[in-house]
């Protein structure tokens, strides 16, 4: 591979351009094309910009800060690529910090996603960018990689994402405040889909929440009651059907969540669909809009929500297939105030499945994948199989951050660790591990560099 340096001092000092033209030497050896952009450091044996650099001799470009590092494996990683890769716009691999004495902030990053990348560079002084995609325009910065190969995609080929940490930085260009989507000309109906069962003060925080939106679209409340028997519950649903927007549908017998939301999702009428569990309660009237604007891409699946619990740690921030041998919810645990701050897993992005505990998806994808399974995930999984076959289909399923919600995790339907429910959950485990092969899946949002026995990505090396 013909490789051509540009190292930009942005003000700093020789010794900074020496330490990252020393580690490049190391890597790719005494002959690489180093050019820096700053004529005033002695250091620099060939000064300009990236309009300054050879028409000819190079077919990929590493651009770096002055002071940052490359591993000194990076030479033999990168001849060993598989030839494929050689067509992509870029070939970028994971970083952490360098602060002139030690490592730290390991960052292992996802494979390409092009939302993500809507807030935070993964290419950033951690690529290799193939010359064609280069505009020759002056003042060109590490910043600006994401948007030169972001800007001519289309069917072609993405950019291939080495899982191993290679570059090591002073500096790291940090997560961008998220920019709301353009709001439609007419906002899409939507059919809102809570199932129930007795609990009456989960419910009524349910349709509390409900009652603050503020969706400028048309809205159908659909609450379908698989039986309840509870007076407190039974007067709360009389009293919510007196709402001209609400509609209560009567699905009783053994739970079975699937077949709970199939059976109203074959009775709305709207547009979209929005799974809604009865024990999350919202915290604003804005999440629904912020969900379906994510909805409205054209290669868009399933929307999920960031769900936290009462304390406001995290409950689910999209979901890993693989982990622990099925699915897990990545950075569970953590505190809302932390991940808020994390440029990937608190970012909206591109993810294999979200949770049905409040998801967002076209009415007409949803049938045109069969909806939930019925037979095979009464219980768990249905939302984790729906999203695969939503993938499958070529939709991307999307977490959207700036939708926050608090969920009472299982509070209606019991836990599937306890002694009644094990053996179901036991059999609807090993039907997902069979259908999708989650024991070996490798997930592309989800770093091989994290541990797959557990949810709190925890490096394995």
């Amino acid at each position: 591979m013909r490789l051509i340096v540009l190292i930009l001092a942005d003000g700093a000092d020789g010794t900074h351009v020496a330490e990252t033209r020393d580690s490049v030497i190391e890597a790719l050896g005494p002959g690489t094309a180093i050019r820096c952009d700053a004529s005033g450091l002695a250091d620099c044996a060939h000064a300009g910009s990236l309009v300054d650099l050879p028409a000819n001799g190079w077919d990929w470009l590493l651009l770096l800060r002055a002071g940052d590092r490359v591993s000194p494996h990076l030479g033999r990683v990168i001849t060993q690529v598989p030839e494929t890769a050689r067509a992509a716009p870029a070939i970028y691999w994971d970083d952490d910090r360098w602060d002139g004495r030690r490592r730290s902030e390991p960052r292992p990053k996802p494979d390409w996603d092009p939302i993500l990348s809507e807030t935070y560079d993964l290419l950033a002084g951690s690529a290799l960018i193939a010359r064609e995609r280069l505009a020759r325009q002056e003042g060109i910065g590490v910043e600006d990689l994401s948007r030169l190969v972001a800007a001519g995609e289309g069917s072609g080929p993405v950019p291939f994402h080495i899982p191993l940490i290679l570059g090591h930085h002073r500096a790291r260009p940090s997560r961008a405040a998220e920019v709301a989507r353009p709001q439609p000309a007419q906002w899409p109906s939507v059919s809102i889909i809570v199932p129930t069962r007795d609990r009456p003060e989960l419910l009524a925080a349910c349709l509390a929440g409900l009652r603050r939106l503020e969706y400028r679209g048309e809205m159908e409340w659909i609450v379908i009651d698989n039986g309840s028997s509870d007076a407190a519950a039974l007067a709360l649903l009389s009293e919510a059907q007196a709402d001209p927007r609400m509609r209560v549908l009567q699905h009783p017998g053994p739970f079975n969540f699937s077949a709970l939301n199939n059976h109203a999702a074959r009775e709305a009428k709207g547009r979209f669909l929005c799974l809604l569990n009865n024990d999350v309660e919202p915290l604003d009237g804005e999440w629904l809009a912020r969900m379906v604007r994510q909805a409205l891409r054209s290669d868009a699946g399933a929307i999920g929500a960031m769900l936290v619990y009462p304390d406001r740690t995290v409950q689910h921030a999209g979901v890993a297939i693989g982990v622990g041998g099925a699915a897990g919810h990545v950075r569970r645990g953590v505190h809302a105030s932390v991940i808020e701050h994390d440029p990937v897993f608190g970012a909206t992005r591109s993810v294999s499945a979200v949770t049905a505990a409040c998801l967002v998806v076209e009415h007409a994808k949803f049938h045109a994948v069969g909806g939930l399974d019925e037979e095979a995930f009464a219980v768990a999984f249905n939302d984790v199989d729906l999203c695969l076959k939503l993938g499958a289909a070529g939709w991307r399923n999307i977490l959207a951050a700036d939708a926050q919600l608090i969920h009472h995790e299982s509070k209606s339907r019991g836990s599937d660790a306890s002694p009644e429910n094990a053996a179901r959950f036991a059999a609807e485990l090993a039907r997902l591990q069979d259908r999708w092969n989650t024991r070996h899946a490798i997930d592309p949002y989800f770093s091989p560099l994290y541990s797959k026995s557990s949810d709190q990505c925890l490096l394995s090396f």
